[in-house]
């Protein structure tokens, strides 16, 4: 419903598929189930022939909980004011922690803690992104944080969660500097702060987040 009303950004809007194919929304449901079913069965497989621990399939479990009630009944998250959350956990903290679970990691824990600044990241991404599609969202009862809070508010949300990602990364770089590196990302975050709620280009957001990623892959790959 928002990609039909929405203006697209190359960051925002949606994909527009449904929209512009004129497929049915039962065609996307059928394809979601069709994948959901085969991705567990494979995953089922692994576990059964000792490829998969019990930690990697429980991961891939609420990741996809969580990822299919994003949109769909019964939560519908992203329709309630919760969905930038939950998407920046899945997408950001779950998924690479469950490639690092397959790839045989043994500390769980510790690596959830290394991927929360890139969550708080992604998260204010979403915040930008959402802004742009917030006279849509609301034209169609989808209420995210930027269709329910105040422009001020907003910004105040999204300064808190830049200070803490970055002042949480430089309490793991005490233990690993090479993560200290990730706060290049900085000058990039503040240009997403000013330009928030002030204008519909979640650019700048989606860049500070994308420039983090793109430094943190470098840094393991010249270790």
């Amino acid at each position: 419903e928002t990609d039909a009303l929405t203006q697209r950004t190359p960051f925002s809007g949606g994909s527009g598929a449904l929209v512009n194919s004129g497929f049915p929304v039962s065609i996307a449901l059928v394809g979601a189930w069709i994948a959901l079913i085969s991705g567990f069965g494979i995953a089922i497989l692994a576990y059964v022939k000792g490829m998969f621990t019990l930690g990697t399939l429980t991961t891939l479990l609420i990741g996809a909980v969580l990822g299919w009630m994003y949109s769909v009944r019964p939560l519908k998250l992203a329709w309630r004011g919760w969905g930038e959350l939950d998407n920046a956990f899945v997408g950001a903290l779950l998924l690479p922690l469950y490639g690092y679970l397959v790839a045989g990691g043994g500390i769980p824990f510790r690596a959830a803690l290394v991927f929360l600044p890139f969550m708080g990241l992604a998260f204010l991404n979403l915040l930008a992104t959402t802004w742009a599609d917030r006279e849509a969202d609301a034209l169609v009862g989808k209420r995210t944080l930027a269709v329910q809070w105040s422009p001020s508010r907003l910004r105040r949300l999204y300064l808190l969660v830049g200070i803490l990602s970055y002042s949480f990364l430089i309490f793991l770089g005490v233990d690993n500097p090479q993560l200290l590196l990730g706060l290049v990302a900085i000058p990039v975050s503040i240009w997403g702060y000013r330009t928030y709620t002030r204008t519909n280009d979640p650019a700048p957001s989606v860049y500070a987040m994308s420039l983090y990623l793109g430094v943190q892959l470098m840094a393991c790959l010249l270790r």
